[in-house]
């Protein structure tokens, strides 16, 4: 996890047969309101350690998912979840950057990002 830098989920679940989603954004077929879920794993690092994602929305911040906590030795994985409805205007984009980290930690390849139209504006 760096900085600056916007989360990326390579592993396809399921969906996206239109291209929609690129494994980092999400950008929106049509006008409506979408519920955007993320299951986000962290890994690795020791003691204590914190984590300030943002989620946006063609550039701008929209909300956030922020963690701390202090790693246990026998297990060093950290489980969250976070799930939105937002409104999206067709080609908008829905993406999660990281803003604060600190050093050690990373994120796990089981993490996932979703997104499904729940009402057509």
């Amino acid at each position: 996890m760096e900085n600056g830098k916007n989360l990326k989920f390579p592993i396809r679940i399921a969906g996206n047969d239109n291209g929609h989603f690129d494994g980092e954004q999400f950008k929106a077929p049509v006008s409506g309101r979408y519920q955007i879920r993320l299951h986000f794993l962290i890994r690795d690092g020791s003691g204590s350690y914190y984590y300030y994602i943002r989620m946006m929305r063609s550039g701008s911040v929209i909300h956030y998912l922020m963690a701390s906590g202090q790693q246990d030795p026998n297990q060093s994985w950290d489980n969250r979840h976070i799930s939105m409805e937002v409104d999206l205007e067709k080609d908008q984009t829905v993406y999660f950057m990281v803003h604060k980290v600190s050093s050690g930690i990373n994120y796990d390849h089981a993490c996932v990002m979703e997104g499904k139209l729940i009402q057509v504006q």
